[in-house]
């Protein structure tokens, strides 16, 4: 049988003298290519190790940094998955961002807020920080709020109520 596990934090100290963490092993991005984080914070540690050193004090000058970052990252990913999963069980939430979605797909030559936003948070395209800022957009916000309160009519959707 295959069970799978996911990465859901990372070590809060991935390195000691002559020994570093990298990947998985060390911290990666939270529901996110294990691999990008893989390459990143194994770049961090070769540079530490080749230019300053194999000690503790060298990786946590100059390697940790980097994890520090992903960490940092991941807590506005944890942020960013509550609030999705407030919205994931709100009929109204799920209706707007379809309505939303729908429009702006339909619509030629106007910025794809939701839908960017939906694709960088499902295929880990972007940082979570740059997500949340998204979010934050005027725009969007107002989007957002103008789809919620079509949403309460069933008839903007769409369909026809009887």
């Amino acid at each position: 049988s295959c069970s799978p596990l996911i990465n859901m934090g990372g070590m809060k100290r991935p390195y000691a003298d002559r020994l570093v963490m990298v990947g998985d092993s060390g911290v990666t991005r939270l529901y996110k290519d294990g691999i990008g984080a893989a390459f990143r914070t194994s770049k961090a540690a070769a540079a530490t190790a080749v230019f300053q050193g194999i000690s503790a004090d060298a990786f946590q000058r100059h390697y940790w940094p980097s994890c520090r970052a992903i960490s940092n990252d991941n807590a506005i990913g944890r942020l960013i998955f509550a609030v999705t999963t407030v919205f994931k069980h709100s009929r109204l939430s799920r209706r707007a961002i379809l309505r939303m979605t729908r429009r702006e797909q339909n619509q030629r030559g106007r910025r794809r807020r939701m839908s960017s936003l939906l694709w960088n948070l499902f295929t880990g395209s972007a940082p979570y920080r740059e997500i949340f800022y998204g979010t934050l957009h005027p725009a969007f916000l107002t989007g957002l709020l103008w789809n919620l309160a079509s949403a309460i009519r069933p008839e903007s959707n769409g369909r026809k109520v009887a």
